[in-house]
């Protein structure tokens, strides 16, 4: 029987990647028999190189979300700074609204969810589109083209001041 010296490391090196018996068995000259002994008494060592191995896995992954989520910070500030500098007012207010919407709409996607119990969706949803839009208490979403054309009227009122 061959020594656990022999091909012990490799042994557990590729059971703690999760990798059967029968394929470690055709890269190490060690019997599949002999592999799930070493196993058995081995297993809290090859669990704990599997832990290590997700750990490190998931500390990758976060890292590389991490680095995404500063990348699109970036992008973003170097919009908001060239938006910040451009005159909006030449927009139409149902422009103005759709770009603004879809704003709203796309940092809300960037925000991991909340865990929150929904009865309603769709109610829950105008809900937050009224709070987003700062419109009064009662509004419903079939009320917001009336509201821009209002909106419409009263900055065509201002600007030709």
């Amino acid at each position: 029987m061959p020594k656990w010296t022999d091909h012990g490391e490799r042994f557990l090196e590729l059971r703690g990647k999760g990798i059967s018996y029968s394929r470690i068995a055709k890269e190490i000259p060690v019997s599949v028999t002999t592999l799930k002994k070493w196993g058995r008494e081995w297993n809290d060592k090859i669990q704990e190189i599997g832990r290590i191995r997700l750990a490190t896995f998931v500390e990758e992954q976060l890292m590389t979300l991490e680095k995404r989520l500063e990348l699109r910070a970036e992008q973003i500030s170097r919009m908001r700074d060239e938006l910040s500098s451009r005159d909006l007012s030449q927009l139409d207010d149902a422009t103005l609204l759709r770009i603004y919407l879809r704003y709203v709409d796309a940092a809300s996607k960037e925000v991991a969810p909340l865990k929150v119990e929904v009865t309603n969706p769709l109610a829950t949803y105008e809900n937050v589109l009224m709070q987003c839009l700062e419109l009064p208490p009662g509004t419903t979403v079939n009320d917001i083209p009336k509201l821009a054309a209002e909106m419409a009227s009263h900055v065509g009122e201002t600007s030709g001041n």
